[in-house]
């Protein structure tokens, strides 16, 4: 009869109702992973970046010109490193990076873009033993999903032995993702984990430690 029909189409409408807000989520769930994977296999290519061979050389001339070598806070001896021996204790933490990295910043870049910036430059920080201002970012022929790829000389810091960053178009500033500095962690300085605060993580693998922004 009619009143059945009229159930049917109700229940019919209800049905549909549901698989549609199934398949929004699953398309979400899908974007959310397809975004994830996509941020970790772009982090990946920008560890295989400190391996081409523009790059490894500027990272031996950057060393040679600072031939004295790196020294820790308040210590008098300077140390030098290989560039050899960087990538080394790079590539061992390799893993942790793209993790952390990917937990700290992934959603905040997807909320930038949103916002209608897009990414312009991927970055890879040169070594800095002594504090030298400005900056400098220098282009390269290396291009990262499309992206082009700077080596960025120079930093207040004086620690500083490698690390790499972005630069978004509705931002002014280079933004550092990470850096792994020489010598041990500072008395007091620790990665929090907590939004809003300044470091993500952060830890040691001698002679190096390494901090993952927020």
């Amino acid at each position: 009869g009619l009143e059945t029909l009229v159930e049917v189409q109700t229940s019919l409408a209800s049905s549909l109702s549901d698989i549609a807000g199934y398949a929004n989520t699953a398309i979400n769930v899908y974007n959310r992973v397809n975004s994830i994977v996509n941020a970790v296999n772009t982090a990946q290519q920008i560890f295989n970046a400190f391996r081409e061979p523009s790059v490894v050389i500027a990272l031996v001339q950057t060393l040679q010109n600072f031939a004295g070598g790196f020294k820790e806070r308040g210590a008098t001896e300077f140390v030098k490193l290989t560039a050899e021996e960087i990538l080394e204790n790079l590539e061992r933490n390799t893993p942790r990076i793209i993790q952390d990295v990917v937990a700290a910043r992934a959603r905040n870049l997807l909320t930038t873009i949103n916002q209608g910036g897009h990414l312009e430059t991927f970055l890879i920080y040169m070594p800095n033993p002594i504090p030298l201002t400005p900056t400098v970012d220098v282009k390269t022929p290396i291009r990262i999903n499309g992206i082009p790829l700077s080596l960025v000389f120079g930093d207040k810091r004086p620690t500083r032995v490698i690390g790499a960053g972005w630069k978004i178009s509705n931002y002014r500033q280079n933004q550092e993702l990470w850096r792994a500095d020489y010598g041990p962690i500072e008395p007091g300085h620790r990665g929090t984990g907590s939004a809003g605060k300044d470091e993500y993580s952060l830890w040691a693998d001698p002679p190096l430690h390494y901090h993952i922004k927020n």
